[in-house]
């Protein structure tokens, strides 16, 4: 488990609860991803999550792709190559970036599900699992208060929350 995978699941698991909060379903939702080189496995997880068109931009296409034009009809933008204030993009679009903790929400629900299915035979394999990645943002979303973009580090149902999520689908047959 790396950094870029709960990275990947904090992100994801703001961009749903933003669009839940606005009422937009992910299927009818365009996020542009600044800076995929740098979290691989955030567009794989935003498409499992149903996102419906996600575009893919980082600083080499700036020369033909101006950010301020890929991100004029997005619904929100995942901004992993660096920081939002050296950016210009559209007013009014919810703007995501990876903060100090919330890459730490999951894994200690992470690890408690593989601790506990440890002898079921699965290795290390499962923190490589697209679905138990999935899994975790659904738990993260479900836990986010209203007025939040992700659940409190001091949740007391955080770690259980998630690691129920995850052992859930590390115990379904492959």
């Amino acid at each position: 488990m790396t950094e870029q995978d709960t990275t990947a699941i904090a992100l994801t698991a703001a961009l749903l609860t933003t669009l839940r909060r606005s009422g937009i379903p992910p299927d009818s939702t365009r996020v542009v991803v600044a800076g995929t080189e740098k979290l691989p496995t955030l567009v794989p997880l935003l498409m499992a999550t149903g996102i419906g068109d996600i575009t893919s931009w980082n600083d080499t296409d700036a020369l033909a792709f101006p950010l301020a034009v890929v991100t004029r009809d997005a619904t929100a933008v995942i901004d992993v190559a660096r920081p939002t204030s050296t950016r210009t993009f559209t007013p009014d679009l919810p703007i995501l970036v990876p903060d100090g903790i919330g890459h730490l929400l999951a894994l200690p629900g992470l690890l408690r599900a593989l601790r506990e299915n440890l002898g079921s035979g699965f290795g290390a394999a499962p923190l490589h699992r697209l679905d138990v990645h999935h899994a975790c943002v659904q738990a993260l979303a479900a836990l986010t208060p209203i007025d939040r973009a992700l659940p409190e580090p001091a949740d007391p149902d955080l770690t259980t929350t998630v690691a129920r999520a995850a052992t859930r689908i590390l115990r379904l047959p492959r």
